[in-house]
Order: C-alpha cells, then structure tokens, then sequence
C-alpha cells in the first residue's frame, strides 16, 4: 500500500536530505497517517514496481514523472530509497530514483549524496494486510 501523496505534495516543499527522508516515516507513523503506524521508505526495487511511463502524472514543476494514475499530481521528481550506496555511511550516499521521462523510459535508479535536495521527496510504503 502506498501513499497517494508524496513529501513533496504534504510538505509544499523538497527534502532537505536523506536523513530527513528516513525521519518522515516516523513522523508518519506517529501522526497515524491513513489510520496505520507501520510506513517505511521503500527500497529502489519497490520503486521499480510503481514506475508507469505510459501514464505519467505531472511533477510540481508540471513536467511529466511516471507516477500511476492512482498518485496524485505536483510530486517530486527524485524519490529517496531506504538503501545506502555500497560503502554505507561513510561514503554518505544512498540510492534513490527518478521518476522523470526525460532522464530515461523507465526510470532511472541513481545515487546521490545524503545531503543533496535538489527536486528531492520520498513516498512512503506499507504492507497492506
């Protein structure tokens, strides 16, 4: 189960960095957001999973993302996974991915480092029982 909404689209605005992405899910989960206290940011390959470029919605900057139809509009572009890069914190860079067409026909899996905001969010998960 995951959330219709992004950071982007709940906050009004990017994710400062990673760490802050990984803090959203307790701030989700303490507010029972949607009535549930179990979200979590999502590995890359569940990312993956949601990725539909065939029927994007439209981004905050109102380009095209392939986000479902279900999602709604105005999210972000580059959505932070719960994966660190290989070397792990000391290298301070984690996987995400991103969601635009223009990068690549089905989305792009990329790293970048932990501190970085630019067009950053991160979308929340759930296992639906």
């Amino acid at each position: 189960m995951w959330m219709t909404k992004d950071f982007r689209k709940m906050e009004n605005r990017h994710v400062e960095s990673w760490n802050e992405a990984m803090h959203w899910a307790s701030k989700m989960n303490q507010q029972r957001y949607g009535g549930y206290s179990d979200w979590r940011v999502p590995s890359v390959e569940e990312y993956q999973t949601i990725y539909d470029a065939q029927k994007p919605r439209l981004s905050y900057k109102g380009k095209p993302v392939g986000n479902p139809e279900a999602f709604e509009d105005g999210s972000g572009i580059f959505y932070w996974s719960n994966q660190d890069w290989g070397g792990g914190v000391q290298k301070a860079e984690a996987w995400g991915m991103h969601f635009s067409g223009r990068v690549t026909t089905d989305g792009a899996l990329l790293w970048d480092k932990h501190n970085r905001s630019k067009n950053h969010t991160v979308r929340l998960v759930r296992k639906a029982r």
